[in-house]
């Protein structure tokens, strides 16, 4: 049994990481998690865990109470050169994707994050699918939120207007939900473009449920939880090559991964939209790739592997 210190910056650690800690405790292991709001008295034990920068800027401090010190690379300042070179410090970098992992300058291991309702999730049940293109997160550039429209434009004019995008997590008062309507009115698409505010996750989920697709046009996105999560609901993802989810999603056809350009993602969505079999059939194919690759007993597996490594 070894004596986990798990610091993280904020009150708790990040949602996708709790099934993580779940399963260091399966395994046997005595879990603390501190924070560095909190941050008091001398911390020792075994394995020293810090998940993001600032509290892997601090663990050079920490990891000398600690026989091995190994940090979660996530944050898109990773795409800094001196923020990246902080990894190069622990004994092992915990990378939440194969994107991140070519980006490290250290020894590292790829262990995805999990959603913490995808067992409820892939028990959902999943009715008739609406002819919805879905996004679910914050609004921010590197989230690609503002190629939505140009995507929009492409597809409602292959549809005559019949498809809806439906953009989660923002509003028109935020200076990219206001572009994304100036943006939508001057296409002359305004009709086919809704955003709603932030949902309740029960809600969030029952809409998720009805979306034929998922789109993810990010810039640059470690690993997004509310791709697994739309996954898991049966809507089919079509993202670009820098989405970490792209380890699990080229495993279903990776077809749904191409670059950057609205127009190439357009295209995957209409060929989506035409296929009614296609988008069933590749619709419960990410229900179970996704199931079969963050199962409990692999998850336990890859965290099992991880503190053996640390410590070896």
């Amino acid at each position: 049994m070894a004596r986990i210190t798990y610091v993280t910056l904020g009150p708790q650690p990040h949602i996708g990481h709790l099934d993580w800690l779940r399963a260091m405790r399966r395994l046997g292991h005595d879990v603390r998690v501190i924070t560095l709001r909190r941050l008091a008295g001398k911390i020792t034990g075994d394995v020293l865990i810090t998940e993001g920068v600032r509290p892997t800027a601090i663990g050079k401090l920490l990891a000398v109470t600690h026989r091995c010190w190994s940090a979660i690379a996530a944050s898109p300042s990773i795409l800094n050169p001196t923020v990246n070179m902080l990894y190069s410090m622990p004994d092992l970098v915990i990378a939440v994707s194969s994107l991140v992992k070519n980006l490290i300058p250290n020894k590292s291991l790829i262990l995805h994050p999990k959603p913490p309702e995808l067992d409820a999730l892939l028990k959902f049940p999943i009715g008739s699918k609406m002819p919805w293109v879905c996004y679910s997160g914050v609004f921010i550039p590197i989230k690609g939120v503002h190629k939505i429209p140009e995507i929009a434009r492409e597809v409602t004019g292959e549809f005559h207007g019949e498809v809806k995008f439906i953009l989660i997590g923002g509003s028109q008062r935020d200076p990219l939900g206001s572009y994304i309507i100036r943006k939508a009115h001057e296409y002359g698409i305004s009709d086919n473009i809704k955003l709603i505010d932030r949902l309740p996750r029960s809600e969030l989920f029952r809409v998720l449920s009805k979306c034929s697709v998922y789109v993810q046009p990010s810039l640059f996105d470690a690993f997004p939880i509310a791709v697994v999560e739309a996954m898991a609901l049966g809507s089919v993802p079509v993202v670009t090559k820098y989405v970490g989810s792209n380890d699990i999603i080229t495993k279903v056809d990776a077809n749904l991964v191409t670059d950057l350009s609205p127009r190439s993602m357009a295209r995957i969505i209409i060929e989506l939209l035409n296929n009614d079999s296609l988008l069933r059939d590749l619709g419960r194919s990410v229900r179970e790739v996704v199931g079969e690759y963050l199962s409990e007993s692999n998850v336990v597996k890859q965290v099992s592997s991880l503190i053996t490594q640390c410590l070896e």
